[in-house]
């Protein structure tokens, strides 16, 4: 099977990142937002792989996340959060 072509079956399998086949290199790539990038010499391999990473990253405890902070639109800038004379960090 075209490497290209298996890259797109592995991107319908694997919907919530980017995967493709760099020509350059001979390997099949794949990027996810807030996972490590993933890098294979088979489409199987690269399925295996980002399955594991799903797995080992929902089985970790949950991160606290910080508030955002917010936005002032009709500026374009973020607010910064003023520190008070008091406040203890």
């Amino acid at each position: 099977m075209d490497p290209v072509q298996a890259a797109r079956m592995l991107a319908q399998r694997l919907p919530h990142g980017a995967v493709w086949y760099g020509v350059a290199t001979g390997r099949f790539w794949a990027i996810r937002r807030g996972f490590p990038h993933i890098e294979a010499l088979t489409p199987e391999e690269m399925e295996a792989q980002a399955w594991a990473l799903e797995q080992r990253f929902h089985s970790a405890a949950p991160r606290q996340r910080v508030a955002p902070v917010a936005r002032n639109a009709a500026q374009g800038r973020w607010r910064h959060r003023r520190r008070t004379a008091g406040a203890v960090r």
